[in-house]
C-alpha cells in the first residue's frame, strides 16, 4: 500500500520566520536596514547579467523587503536573507515560494564579491533539507539563465536535475532568453561531499 502523504501545516510553518543556520551563514528574515546591502547587489550589471536588469532606483530596495515582508505574511513565500555568520550585511537572499501542495519553486541572488566560494551551494543544501524536513514539498523547481554556466552547477551539486529548455522564457537585459528547468524529487538530494 502507497504511503500516504500528510498535507503540510502552513500554519505551522509560516508562525514564524524560520532561521537556518550552515557552516558560514545565517539565513533569516531581511529588514528595512538591509535595503542598502539589497540595492548594491541588486544594481551591479554583473552580478544582473543572467536575470532581471540591474535596479537603478534605491527605493526598490525598500519596497522589495516590504513585499518579502507582505508575501511571508500572506503564507507564500519565504524570502530568506544570507547572512555570514556573525555579520549584519545581506550578501544574498534565497526564496522558496510555495506553488501548491508538494510543489515549491527556488530562487537565489548571492552579491559578486561571494561568487566562487561554494557559499550557495552550502546554503541551497540547508534550505533544501529544511524544506524536506519541514514541509510536505515533493517536487522542488528552479529556473536558470540557459547561459549561466555556474548557476547550473550549484544546481547540479545540490542534487537538481535538468528537466528542458523553457524558449523565450524572460525578457532581461533587452532581449528574450532561454531558461533551462530544473528539479528535484523527494530523496534526490546529493550527498554533502
Amino acid at each position: 500500500m502507497p504511503r500516504r502523504l500528510e498535507l503540510m501545516d502552513r500554519d505551522a510553518l509560516f508562525r514564524e520566520f524560520p532561521r537556518l543556520e550552515t557552516e558560514r551563514c545565517e539565513l533569516r528574515e531581511v529588514s528595512a536596514d538591509h535595503a542598502g546591502d539589497l540595492f548594491r547587489m541588486r544594481a551591479n550589471p554583473e552580478g544582473a547579467r543572467y536575470g532581471p536588469d540591474p535596479w537603478t532606483d534605491p527605493a526598490k530596495a525598500s519596497k522589495r523587503i516590504s513585499e518579502w515582508r507582505e508575501w511571508f505574511l500572506r503564507r507564500e513565500d519565504i524570502p530568506w536573507g544570507i547572512f555570514l555568520r556573525g555579520e549584519d550585511r545581506l550578501v544574498g537572499h534565497v526564496k522558496f515560494a510555495y506553488i501548491r501542495q508538494y510543489l515549491g519553486m527556488i530562487g537565489y541572488h548571492l552579491d559578486e564579491t561571494h561568487w566562487n566560494q561554494g557559499l550557495m551551494t552550502e546554503v541551497l543544501r540547508e534550505v533544501v533539507r529544511f524544506l524536506y524536513e519541514e514541509t510536505d514539498a515533493h517536487r522542488l523547481q528552479a529556473t536558470v539563465h540557459s547561459e549561466h554556466e555556474a548557476s547550473m552547477r550549484v544546481l547540479e551539486k545540490v542534487g537538481f536535475r535538468r528537466e528542458g529548455l523553457l524558449r523565450g522564457r524572460a525578457f532581461w537585459n533587452g532581449r528574450f532568453c532561454d531558461l533551462y528547468m530544473y528539479a528535484m524529487l523527494r530523496g534526490e538530494q546529493a550527498v554533502e561531499k
